[in-house]
């Protein structure tokens, strides 16, 4: 499609480079930046120490954002008439808000991100004739999690749909359920193993879901959210290829996956999804778009202006609006 671009972003030893491609292009637009692998891994310290570490009570100044910004604002110059970019950040990028950094830079156009290229065509785009919804809240009932459970319950009824809360939530229904549903939002904890991702697990009310579980699933999800910890973290499993949730629940038939990528804050992630899923249901924004204004939202709110709080979540996958005409 003319209206879409893709970005891809290859970090090299002495350098990061960004490819822009257009369909309206004969070849891609190749962006240069000084960032070598030092210079990756000290951005990479610096966001860790800035916004996973984040204390409210002593905040630090961001300074991991200020070249990427800058990336993005001279690869601005070559998006007029883009209005959607699937984004491949590259194994450094992986781990880095890309929607957060594109509202710093002040562009306003929706973003997707792929992990590897290799599973864009894996994603199945084709209607399905499926309605219902699937909503998980705080299915082992830690008094951590009461913002959680009230998400639950206030975007299940959104999606006309009772949610399955605390025990509720049993893994046998869970896994009966998934492959029948349109929307599917778990807003529980999850667990990322970096040692071995295929060890990953989401918290159910009597047992854990785990990656490897989960890409054994045949689903058709055009939208699954991990309202959860870290649930957007990957690694390695030998050489390029990455895994993690999105990864296994894309591979598994879902068309979007909506994850994040630290430890988040229960009350501002609560207000969040409620704001996104009202932007994608009844404002009838595609989900990306749902996502941009949703995070504008929460970064406006005095206590919630630092990107701990606002900027946690990426889209994974395809880019699409609740409605379907």
């Amino acid at each position: 499609s003319p209206s879409i671009a893709l970005l891809s972003l290859f970090p090299l030893v002495r350098r990061t480079i960004l490819f822009i491609l257009r369909a309206d292009w004969d070849e891609p637009m190749i962006l240069e930046i000084p960032i070598g692998s030092d210079a990756q891994l000290d951005i990479w310290r610096r966001f860790r120490r800035e916004v996973h570490l984040h204390d409210p009570a002593k905040p630090l100044k961001e300074t991991w954002d200020s070249d990427l910004i800058q990336l993005l604002k001279e690869a601005s110059n070559y998006l007029d008439g883009i209005d959607q970019i699937i984004f491949s950040p590259g194994r450094f990028g992986c781990l880095l808000p890309w929607e957060a950094l594109a509202q710093k830079a002040e562009i306003e156009i929706n973003i997707a991100t792929i992990p590897n290229l290799k599973i864009w065509p894996l994603i199945d785009r084709s209607p399905k004739n499926i309605s219902s919804a699937l909503v998980i809240g705080n299915p082992n009932e830690g008094d951590d999690l009461i913002y959680a459970e009230e998400e639950a319950r206030s975007i299940a009824k959104l999606l006309n749909t009772a949610p399955l809360i605390g025990p509720q939530a049993k893994k046998e229904i869970v896994l009966k359920c998934l492959p029948k549903v349109r929307v599917a939002h778990f807003a529980t904890h999850a667990y990322f193993s970096l040692k071995d991702p295929l060890d990953s697990q989401i918290v159910l009310a009597d047992g854990d879901l785990s990656l490897r579980e989960i890409m054994d699933l045949k689903i058709h999800p055009k939208l699954l959210v991990l309202s959860a910890c870290e649930t957007g973290m990957n690694s390695s499993l030998g050489g390029d290829e990455m895994a993690g949730f999105a990864q296994g629940f894309i591979l598994a038939g879902a068309e979007a996956v909506l994850v994040s990528l630290w430890s988040i804050d229960d009350l501002s992630t609560a207000t969040l999804m409620e704001s996104f899923y009202n932007q994608w249901i009844n404002e009838n924004a595609n989900n990306a778009d749902a996502l941009y204004k949703a995070m504008t939202e929460i970064r406006h709110c005095k206590d919630w202006n630092h990107t701990y709080h606002w900027g946690a979540f990426t889209l994974i996958g395809n880019i699409s609006k609740y409605k379907t005409s």
